[in-house]
């Protein structure tokens, strides 16, 4: 797995609204994940204070990205196809 880079796509995975807003956090449910052309676009949420930057992947920690200055960290990674 690998970390992505670019801006976070929130609608390519279907959550509406501000990330950050009562909207979004609603429809959150994580990971979700989207096909890509190499297996999975997998995106993981945490809604909270600066305590948690990262996770525990299976191969190295994938650190959390924060969405401005809303309570939204985020992590995008890419998952083989053969993980699904």
């Amino acid at each position: 797995m690998r970390p992505v880079i670019d801006e976070p796509p929130f609608a390519a995975f279907g959550l509406p609204g501000r990330p950050g807003g009562d909207a979004f956090w609603a429809a959150a449910r994580t990971p979700v994940s989207i096909p890509a052309d190499d297996g999975w676009r997998t995106l993981f949420l945490w809604r909270g204070s600066e305590a948690v930057l990262d996770f525990e992947s299976w191969s190295s920690p994938v650190p959390l990205r924060r969405w401005g200055g809303t309570d939204c960290w985020y992590a995008e990674v890419r998952m083989p196809a053969r993980l699904r």
